[in-house]
């Protein structure tokens, strides 16, 4: 329970001095909206992700652009903001 609360407490501290920084609220991250998605809508994110440290971990660096590429049009499937070409 103690490691917990330091963890939680250096992460306020680190999103506090980050907002001074970058100019915005610790806490705005709350107002996103997250979709719901279920198990199955997950699953093509998941692979990627997998693929994306598979070819960090064998430093294929043009790789791993070319998935976190395709992990953006994944998520913004989900966010229902994909354009024609996704």
């Amino acid at each position: 329970m103690l490691k917990c609360r330091v963890e939680t407490n250096l992460t306020f501290q680190f999103a506090r001095a980050q907002s001074k920084i970058l100019r915005y609220r610790y806490d705005d991250w709350k107002k996103l909206s997250i979709p719901d998605v279920s198990p199955t809508q997950q699953e093509p994110i998941v692979a990627v992700v997998e693929e994306i440290l598979d070819a960090k971990r064998a430093g294929l660096e043009k790789v791993v652009s070319r998935l976190e590429e395709k992990l953006d049009r994944e998520v913004a499937k989900l966010y229902g903001i994909c354009s024609v070409n996704c």
